[in-house]
């Protein structure tokens, strides 16, 4: 066995002090080829000479500043500040959230909420949320029959609803599903 390690070891040697004495091969020449210029353009480049100029004075962000401000508060003068419009979908969120917030201890302040959200959105993305809700606080505050109502209508409007056990365990009861079949009839 170590026989064999020093044969490797040898023949190892053998060729790396033969690629030292040995030439490196000679790279063939690769002849390069230089695209042709073309012919200049037609017009003149342009320079900042010929570009329009706008004083800064009328420019719309130094209009809005006094003149006497410091250079900070004109830099602050001229970005816009953070906006006080949120997207429509942050704000029927934050009701859904806010409901879902006050639906155990205060199911009527929730259903006040809920009532908000119907009129800012009645076909809002957060519908199917809204009406589950509703079936949940109209069984707290003991409507259960005016809750089975809108949970049959919910039903009837989305029949796939993944929120049918949810409405299911609220009305202590199982909902039959309408099917699209018999709802044509």
């Amino acid at each position: 066995m170590l026989g064999a390690l020093a044969l490797v070891v040898l023949g190892g040697a053998f060729v790396a002090s033969s690629m030292r004495t040995t030439a490196p091969a000679a790279i063939p020449e690769v002849p390069v080829m230089v695209p042709a210029v073309s012919a200049p353009l037609a017009s003149p480049p342009v320079t900042v000479g010929d570009l329009p100029t706008v004083p800064v004075d009328a420019l719309p962000s130094s209009a809005a500043t006094p003149e006497g401000a410091s250079p900070s508060a004109r830099a602050a003068a001229a970005r816009p500040g953070p906006s006080t419009e949120r997207p429509k979908r942050e704000d029927e969120f934050e009701l859904i959230q806010r409901a879902q917030d006050k639906l155990a201890s205060e199911p009527s302040s929730a259903l006040a909420i809920l009532q908000e959200h119907q009129r800012r959105f009645p076909a809002g993305e957060l519908t199917q949320e809204r009406e589950t809700m509703a079936v949940e606080a109209l069984v707290r505050v003991h409507k259960k029959p005016e809750a089975k109502a809108r949970a049959t209508a919910l039903l009837a409007r989305f029949p796939r609803t993944p929120y049918v056990a949810r409405l299911e365990r609220a009305l202590g009861e199982p909902l039959s599903v309408a099917s699209p079949a018999s709802t044509s009839r």
